[in-house]
């Protein structure tokens, strides 16, 4: 500060950068006042975007009359909106001003903005090699981490998504308890909004993260936490005897997924039952639609074996129906399902066993 004049918190001032000029208010971060002499940290809030530079000087005049009164150096080109007299503000400025990279891509990496290499490189001002070797640096230390996407996210950040993540899908366990897993649209979904996050293939990221670290578990479908179960009732391990006994019986000719929900009486409590069978052996998941008698699948597959070795230049759906002797409806349920899992190929005309 050069002027004997004060400088009032929100003052507003002309800023001078380079050949740049624009308006702009004064936020003083630890006082209410600043006196000729004094040297402190400030964030300008500009009127209009300039493009600037970590390190670029500055000076600021009065409003009015149009003098000098002070001058610095740019911390932070793309700060967030900070709030005064925090000494947890004041510490970030102080690691800004020190002027260690890796200290301060740790702590930008922790901040409300999901920063990629390239975009800290440039703020920066850094190379490529100097931003590659910083944040390898971070990275082998456990300071930060990279997400699949490339964000780069400090072990704060990762813990307070970590924390977000595990309460949205312990939330859904709790006001679910039958469903085996949050659908992953809807955990991605939330953690969007949780986290203020637009860009999906960020939550994607996060969610994978977690997946990779053990912490939650892919379901197919869904999301949950690792080791999650249902608990099933005596009454619902009653149901389960029952529908593993329709599985039995039906074999081949296997039970849509409508009649095990009729049955059930509640489609949350009949696919639990279903996954926990699919989890322990007895039955197997065809598509969608229907499940089968893991017994009744291995002879299905058998059927296509031996109608390989007999007809090695392929075999019909008609072919197939005869060798299980089993309508054309259930025939064409097991061989699309054959195709899906790469036992069989349809070329159009005829299929093939794969070996």
């Amino acid at each position: 500060n050069s002027s004997d004049r004060q400088i009032l918190n929100n003052s507003r001032v002309h800023l001078y950068t380079g050949s740049k000029e624009v308006l702009a208010k004064v936020i003083i971060m630890d006082r209410d006042v600043m006196v000729s002499g004094d040297k402190t940290f400030v964030q300008l809030r500009l009127e209009e975007p300039i493009a600037v530079r970590r390190g670029d000087k500055f000076i600021i005049r009065f409003y009015s009359p149009v003098i000098t009164v002070g001058g610095g150096r740019v911390l932070d080109s793309n700060p967030e909106k900070h709030k005064r007299n925090r000494d947890d503000v004041l510490a970030d400025f102080e690691i800004l001003a020190a002027g260690d990279i890796g200290d301060i891509i740790h702590l930008k990496s922790g901040k409300w903005k999901y920063y990629k290499e390239e975009e800290l490189r440039q703020e920066l001002g850094l190379t490529t090699s100097e931003i590659k070797q910083a944040i390898k640096s971070l990275a082998d230390q456990g300071r930060v981490v990279i997400l699949a996407d490339g964000s780069i996210v400090n072990e704060d950040k990762l813990k307070i998504l970590e924390d977000t993540v595990s309460k949205i899908i312990e939330e859904y366990h709790s006001q679910n308890p039958m469903v085996d897993g949050i659908p992953k649209r809807e955990l991605l979904s939330r953690i969007k909004e949780y986290r203020h996050i637009e860009d999906d293939k960020l939550g994607q990221a996060i969610i994978s993260k977690f997946l990779d670290s053990g912490m939650l578990e892919d379901k197919e479908k869904t999301i949950s936490v690792a080791g999650f179960k249902v608990e099933f009732s005596d009454e619902q391990l009653a149901l389960m005897d029952d529908i593993k006994k329709i599985y039995d019986k039906a074999g081949v000719e296997t039970i849509k997924n409508e009649d095990i929900y009729k049955l059930a009486g509640n489609k949350d409590i009949a696919s639990a039952i279903q996954n926990e069978l699919v989890s322990r052996g007895e039955i197997f998941k065809l598509d969608a639609s229907y499940y089968i008698d893991t017994k009744a699948w291995d002879i299905a597959t058998a059927a296509v074996r031996e109608l390989g070795t007999e007809k090695p230049e392929g075999f019909t759906l008609a072919d197939y129906r005869d060798k299980l002797e089993i309508s054309r409806k259930y025939a064409s349920i097991l061989l699309s399902a054959l195709d899906k899992y790469g036992i069989t190929v349809f070329n159009g005309e005829c299929r093939k066993a794969i070996k």
